[in-house]
């Protein structure tokens, strides 16, 4: 059961909100933003630690001091020392512990935890920014998969944690990366990039120019064509729509997307489903960003469809 002193600050409750807190700022960042798994990276530390705390909040305590401050802190009891506070252990000591503590936190979720909480600490410590060119696909499964598993340990879902919406898409990544089958797509992509290296010069500039013309950004996602490296369109499925925010006299709306489907006009790759883009590589969440006049946005009462000023991936 979760410690309820409210004289500790390491309490399950505290710690959870907290967790929710932070994801929630990360959610309302554009995913192509440093800030979505900046916050994020700071939502996953917390949701560690309430796993701790959901055993005792002693787990969470530093040990260093002889007198045992810390960990009478944890226990709900002012220690005898002037201008206490609290101390706790370093992250990469609550994903160890985690991975002793909860059955499905396995090494191999560890390294991933600490490897992207290593990258916070860069952003928060040094000149690097180590978010500012960080791909969704590359961490965002990983990510839904350790918080899945410590969510498991807390008897909550991942629905709990970042909404119904949200958690349905993220059901989807996870199961891409858990689908082998999926991998099969590199035969695909080996196969069509063969064939466009046997074609003439002339026909692969004409052919990617071409491409370049169509891969609009109000059409779609614009990407590198894995099999030919032209220029190509991911579409998707909306996952969730932000509030309009006002800008420079714009309404501005953003969307999270998930990636579905992928065409290339210059090499005729098509690939189709989130799990066989995934095995791709064109599997990371993108935004959607819409502007519109703020009269005629407000004046519309039926749903918008499209409309010519609709941008992927555009902030």
């Amino acid at each position: 059961m979760a410690n309820q002193n409210p004289q500790s600050v390491w309490t399950y409750d505290l710690l959870w909100a907290k967790s929710l807190m932070y994801m929630q700022r990360a959610l309302a960042a554009p995913r192509d933003s440093d800030l979505f798994p900046f916050w994020a990276s700071l939502s996953l530390e917390f949701v560690a630690r309430a796993s701790l705390a959901q055993v005792s909040p002693v787990l969470l305590a530093d040990t260093s001091e002889a007198d045992g401050r810390h960990l009478l802190h944890a226990l709900g009891i002012e220690p005898k020392v002037k201008a206490y506070v609290p101390k706790s252990v370093q992250t990469s000591d609550v994903l160890t512990r985690c991975e002793q503590l909860v059955p499905s936190f396995t090494k191999e979720i560890e390294v991933f935890c600490r490897g992207f909480v290593n990258k916070r600490n860069e952003e928060l410590h040094s000149g690097g920014t180590p978010f500012s060119s960080l791909s969704t696909h590359s961490w965002l499964p990983r990510f839904y998969e350790a918080c899945s598993v410590l969510l498991q340990h807390q008897k909550k879902t991942l629905s709990d944690f970042v909404g119904p919406e949200e958690a349905k898409a993220a059901e989807v990544m996870l199961t891409a990366v858990a689908d082998e089958a999926a991998k099969s797509v590199q035969k695909q992509i080996n196969a069509f990039s063969e064939v466009w290296k046997a074609k003439k010069d002339d026909e692969r500039t004409a052919q990617q120019l071409i491409a370049k013309n169509l891969a609009r950004p109000h059409l779609g996602h614009v990407v590198q064509c894995p099999s030919c490296l032209s220029p190509a369109l991911v579409t998707g499925e909306d996952i969730k729509q932000q509030p309009p925010s006002l800008e420079d006299e714009v309404l501005v709306v953003r969307t999270a997307v998930l990636p579905t489907d992928f065409g290339c006009d210059a090499c005729g790759l098509k690939i189709k489903g989130h799990s066989q883009l995934h095995a791709a590589g064109l599997g990371g969440q993108f935004t959607n960003t819409s502007r519109f006049d703020p009269v005629d946005y407000y004046a519309v009462e039926e749903e918008v469809e499209y409309h010519p000023g609709m941008e992927y991936n555009n902030d």
